[in-house]
């Protein structure tokens, strides 16, 4: 959908180190972007915020690097591996649930 398009792309750019600016959503989008340090939150159709958000990175040289950190964070916690571990343990649980 849509909202997977953009959290999708979130997690992408901060992987590659980009600092994002995202507007709140229906979505998760705030599950891979921070308020502070490597992106920023502003509300949806705030495009003042947004702006005001654009400036603070531009402005901000750490950003780049927590960005960096935040990404490798998020591929840890995406790792395909780790991601098929915890599904295992859900179905397992599930599954001891039902005996």
């Amino acid at each position: 959908t849509m909202m997977e398009a953009r959290e999708l792309a979130a997690a992408e750019a901060l992987s590659l180190g980009i600092p994002v600016v995202a507007a709140e959503s229906d979505g998760r989008v705030s599950d891979f972007v921070p308020a502070k340090g490597a992106g920023r939150t502003v509300p949806r159709g705030d495009a003042v915020g947004i702006s005001e958000a654009i400036a603070d990175l531009l402005d901000d040289p750490a950003a780049r690097s927590m960005a960096l950190e935040a990404g490798e964070q998020l591929r840890q916690r995406l790792d395909p591996n780790v991601v098929a571990e915890r599904f295992e343990m859900l179905y397992e649980g599930a599954h001891d649930g039902r005996r």
